[in-house]
């Protein structure tokens, strides 16, 4: 069987740095490829991660390219299930049109957000953030612009909003999101119930290997956060000021903070962890490493698809806190017995449960177990059967 995705951009499959969307569609490639599944990639542009190579598996696809060479490649590579990634409209219209009459193509997308996240960026605070927080003087100007005509952007982005969310519903066959609680957020957004063309494919644990529980107790005392830097959608400020208050306390001068990632707020945050003590960034880094090491993960994000991030972290035995504000956190952790689920924006509930790991090793290492044991649920072998089951229409 022979299968298309198309992505925003290329992949570099050697990179331990790349994103959620791009960890996913590897991990089925890779198991699906032993199984003698062939895979193909189209793009909306090419970047310097990974240069395109021109082995006649790629495709360029933008908004100008003819719809009759997406369909000679498709037909070319005696396609049979085009896989849509990410999603922004365009694309879904090109790949409708070149499979026309060939029946014998299917159509299928991923939607890896929370349904409704698109307008997360349209308050008053986040557009004054992001005005802020952007170096470059065209950026401030487009933050600018959006603040002040912001209840036009706000319909605008509605509608364009439903509008992908129809396409999407109308071309997929069937469309796949990633926890139940989506299922009934994108019937709302629409109107209608969509359950009956709506799969729950949750995702899996990436690491090769899961945490040898008999190492827990040489865990490191340290709290890894691994997050893009962007401050209106991460909030990695609260968990900055949370560590600030426990600092003043100097109640654990044994711990540290590490933060590993790269985004728009960096300068932001390196300038609010100036001069405090026991806390890194360490920018854009492979992850593993830090879990490995690390007691205690700290997700503070306003939304999240799923968090590969998160069963990553637990695959390792590293505890989760995380905020109740997306849908998949609670498929992901157990409130407390895998991890802690903190209602959104109670911030001194969440300093609590972070000092009650910190300060009791005998919980830290039982909710380590559980964290492992809990991630397996998610287990790749479970993953790449049902995108085969998908594929094959079942």
């Amino acid at each position: 069987m022979n299968i298309l995705f198309y992505l925003f951009q290329n992949i570099n499959e050697s990179s331990g740095t790349i994103g959620g969307v791009e960890r996913h569609t590897l991990t089925i490639k890779k198991g699906l490829e032993l199984l003698g599944y062939s895979f193909f990639f189209s793009y909306a542009h090419f970047d310097d991660v990974g240069k395109h190579d021109d082995d006649g598996r790629h495709l360029l696809v933008t908004s100008r390219t003819p719809v009759s060479e997406v369909r000679d490649f498709i037909v070319r590579n005696k396609i049979d299930v085009i896989h849509i990634q990410q999603n922004d409209g365009s694309e879904l219209k090109i790949f409708k049109q070149a499979t026309e009459g060939l029946d014998h193509v299917r159509i299928v997308a991923t939607y890896h957000f929370c349904p409704g996240y698109e307008l997360g960026d349209l308050t008053v605070h986040n557009c004054w953030v992001r005005f802020l927080q952007s170096e470059k003087f065209s950026k401030k100007i487009k933050w600018l612009r959006r603040l002040v005509f912001l209840p036009l952007y706000i319909r605008k982005k509605k509608r364009d909003m439903i509008e992908k969310f129809r396409l999407l519903y109308s071309v997929s066959n069937p469309l796949v999101v990633l926890c139940n609680d989506y299922v009934e957020r994108f019937s709302d957004i629409l109107g209608v119930d969509c359950s009956s063309k709506i799969k729950v494919i949750n995702n899996c644990t990436t690491f090769e290997d899961y945490f040898d529980e008999k190492k827990i107790k040489d865990k490191q005392k340290e709290i890894v956060i691994v997050s893009r830097l962007e401050e209106t959608y991460k909030r990695l400020s609260i968990a900055i000021n949370i560590w600030k208050r426990i600092q003043k306390e100097g109640k654990f001068p044994d711990w540290h903070m590490t933060i590993v990632g790269e985004g728009y707020s960096r300068s932001y945050y390196d300038e609010m962890i100036r001069g405090v003590a026991n806390i890194s960034l360490v920018g854009r880094q492979d992850s593993k490493p830090y879990f490995e090491r690390g007691s205690i993960y700290l997700n503070t994000s306003k939304t999240e698809g799923w968090c590969l991030c998160c069963g990553e972290a637990m695959q390792m035995g590293v505890v989760p806190i995380a905020f109740s504000s997306w849908g998949a956190v609670f498929d992901i952790i157990d409130n407390d017995s895998s991890g802690f689920i903190i209602p959104d924006n109670n911030t001194d509930e969440f300093y609590y449960k972070l000092v009650l790991l910190m300060e009791n090793d005998e919980l830290r290492r039982t909710m380590s177990e559980s964290a492992i044991r809990k991630s397996r649920e998610f287990s790749r072998e479970k993953f790449l059967k049902n995108y085969m089951d998908l594929y094959n229409g079942r």
